[in-house]
């Protein structure tokens, strides 16, 4: 136990000898550590005393050489700012001298150039009060230089305007007055001025002080619409007859030397009767007439206008920059004295048209409603146009508008009464169609190619829809037509006559409003209209044919009497027998001379008819008359066979072949008719005679 405690007593003995070396190096490191920081101390002592020194001298030079460097600044801007005072101050005496020697028209694009540095001379002399009087000077050049681009300006209209001509237009416009889209009118006018234009209107719409150049604009536009409309309103459209065959004439603007074609569409349309001219109510219908010729300057023009006014609207959205308001405005400026023009004319169009309706040209409507037609078409172009114009100018057109359906209806309903109460005892002799229905039809036929305006004349002013208005209108007209046509026929005396003039005019009516689309129109309102007129027709051919079916009895009731009476007498015939049979080879001769007498001059214009009722008048005779030619004349009942037996069936069927057709004189007809009843008399004679 003793020596185990004495050996750890030694172990650590060691360990703290040990730590004790440790702590006495450890204490030596400490004090180096010590000196050496307090040498590092007074080195960073030494460098701050330093810096500090050196702050002392060197900031001072930088601050003095920052000072010298804002001075230089300030005179490298000084100098530029004296620079840019002797450039505008010269600029002005340069720019003076130059403008008053170059024209716009000469170089424009250096005009511009100058124009520019004058304005900026003038914004820069303005912030000093001192320079008032050099400033006022370049303001007067500068005003001397936007009058002369004005002026430039309006030259530059006035030329590309001058090519566009009236000729262009009706040289693009189609048969329904409108203009071809393949032909770009807005080139015709810009022509080759296109880049300049718009160089020049830029520069006045960011540069000039004043909107004068929009009224240059409209004053040159509007002179140069008026000048257009008034070389159409005073030419002469109308065409003319030469060896036979229309063909247009060449008018020539007043204000120029060429020359553009007419363009026509008021034509007439030919009925089956082609050889009858129109006469009373409506006898321009097939001519040319000063109000035809007018009527259509007047469409035209219109049609004009509203492609000018589509030209210009292009126009002013290629070369300005306006709101929707200003452009309205400039529209406005430029149009509303070309419409105010055409107005005018359109005043004295509808009076003139007034003045033939009053004294009973009632075909004068067929030159109002191509015009009213064209304008229903153009609406909402001209109620948009109208919304920006004077009070006064909107009263005018609705003036015009008024005037055009109560002149178009006055007329159409004057042409009712006409139809209905034509007085006129002349019926013709032929029995063929009368006067008043060839310009009844031919009337409805030039209305059927206005249906739209007819429409808008009739339906317009009242709750009744266009639609229905027209088929009323036209059966109106037929009601008025056949209730007079009723009224003439018992002027005639026979009644067969009575019944061929009313199956002529009805056959026609029927004929030509089925071929011209009348029919079809009245058959909207009323689809028995065509039913109607066949039963007519029936009914009249009835009548008609009632002679020759009196003829027919009086044969039959021979035949059927006369073969009892002869079946018991062989060969000789008795006295009351030839009798019997010279009475009705005499009674036949004398019916047949009374129907051809009567009959001779009666015409049938349709050919079918005709036909009709040459069959049916054969078919009725013929075959019994045959009967009775055979069975008769064979037979020796008479001495004066010539007095009895005048014809033959061939001549009968002759007679009847010959009946409705188109002779010249009747006396010619008749006699060649009598020629061959002789001449087939001496064949039956010879051949009896040879028996």
């Amino acid at each position: 136990m003793d020596l185990g405690e004495s050996s750890l007593t030694n172990n650590e003995v060691d360990k703290l000898a040990q730590d004790e070396f440790w702590l006495q190096k450890i204490k030596s490191n400490l004090g180096k550590n010590r000196e050496l920081s307090d040498k590092m101390v007074s080195i960073l002592d030494s460098f701050d005393r330093l810096l500090l020194d050196l702050d002392g001298t060197v900031m001072r030079l930088c601050q003095k050489t920052g000072s010298l460097q804002e001075k230089q600044l300030n005179v490298s801007a000084l100098m530029q700012e004296v620079d840019r005072a002797l450039c505008f101050y010269n600029a002005g005496i340069e720019i003076d001298a130059e403008l008053k020697v170059l024209s716009p028209a000469e170089n424009l694009s250096k005009y511009l150039k100058l124009m520019k540095r004058l304005k900026e001379s003038i914004s820069f002399f303005s912030s000093d009060p001192t320079l008032e009087v050099k400033r006022e000077r370049m303001q007067s050049t500068f005003d001397f230089g936007c009058i002369a681009l004005e002026q430039e300006f309006k030259t530059m209209l006035r030329q590309s305007r001058a090519s566009l001509n009236a000729s262009d237009f009706l040289s693009a416009m189609d048969d329904g007055y409108e203009i071809s889209r393949s032909t770009d009118l807005f080139n015709v006018l810009i022509g080759g001025n296109e880049q300049a234009m718009k160089q020049l209107c830029s520069w006045l719409i960011s540069e000039s002080s004043s909107k004068h150049y929009v009224d240059i604009y409209a004053d040159v536009a509007s002179s140069s619409a008026v000048r257009i409309l008034t070389g159409i309103a005073g030419s002469n459209l109308t065409s003319v007859k030469e060896d036979g065959a229309l063909r247009n004439k060449e008018v020539y603007r007043r204000d120029s030397k060429v020359g553009w074609p007419a363009k026509r569409s008021f034509r007439p349309y030919p009925t089956d009767l082609g050889s009858r001219r129109m006469t009373l109510a409506v006898e321009n219908v097939t001519k040319e007439s000063e109000l035809e010729s007018q009527a259509e300057n007047i469409v035209i023009c219109f049609s004009v206008f509203v492609a000018l006014m589509n030209i210009e609207e292009r126009f002013i959205d290629t070369a300005f920059k306006l709101s929707k308001e200003e452009k309205a405005g400039c529209i406005n400026a430029a149009m509303t004295k070309s419409f105010s023009f055409l107005i005018d004319n359109c005043g004295d169009f509808i009076s003139k048209a007034r003045r033939y309706i009053e004294r009973g040209d009632l075909a004068s409507v067929f030159c109002l409603l191509p015009l009213l037609k064209y304008i229903n078409s153009k609406h909402d172009v001209l109620t948009s146009f109208l919304k920006n114009t004077s009070t006064a100018l909107q009263n005018s057109f609705q003036n015009v508008m008024t005037s055009i359906h109560s002149e178009g209806t006055c007329a159409l309903e004057k042409f009712v009464d006409h139809v209905k109460s034509d007085s006129e005892k002349f019926v013709p002799p032929d029995c063929t169609v009368h006067q008043l229905t060839s310009n009844a039809l031919m009337y409805l036929q030039q209305l059927v190619h206005q249906t739209d305006a007819l429409g808008a004349l009739l339906g317009g002013e009242g709750d009744e829809p266009p639609k229905e208005a027209v088929p009323k209108y036209f059966a109106r007209v037929l009601s008025a037509l056949g209730l007079n046509l009723r009224n003439k026929a018992e002027l005639y005396v026979n009644p067969a006559l009575k019944a061929m003039f009313m199956l002529n005019n009805l056959t026609h009516i029927l004929k030509v409003i089925t071929k011209n689309g009348v029919l079809h129109i009245v058959s909207e309102q009323n689809r028995n209209v065509e039913q109607y007129y066949n039963d007519q027709l029936d009914q009249f051919k009835t009548q008609y044919l009632q002679s020759w079916l009196n003829l027919r009895a009086l044969l039959s009731n021979f035949l059927r009497r006369t073969e009892v009476s002869l079946s018991h007498s062989g060969q000789r015939l008795r006295e009351k027998d030839r009798e019997h049979i010279k009475s009705i080879f005499s009674d036949f001769n004398r019916h047949i001379d009374a129907i051809a007498k009567e009959h001779c001059d009666l015409v049938v214009p349709d050919a079918n008819l005709a036909s009709q009722l040459r069959a049916e008048c054969k078919q009725n005779v013929l075959p019994l008359y045959t009967e009775l030619y055979e069975k008769y004349s064979k037979l020796n009942f008479t001495k004066n066979y010539e007095k009895y037996v005048k014809l033959t069936p061939q001549n009968v069927e002759q007679l009847v072949e010959s009946l409705f057709s188109y002779f010249k004189f009747a006396g010619k007809r008749s006699s060649a008719i009598h020629s061959s009843h002789f001449s087939t008399y001496n064949v039956v004679q010879l051949q009896r005679t040879k028996k």
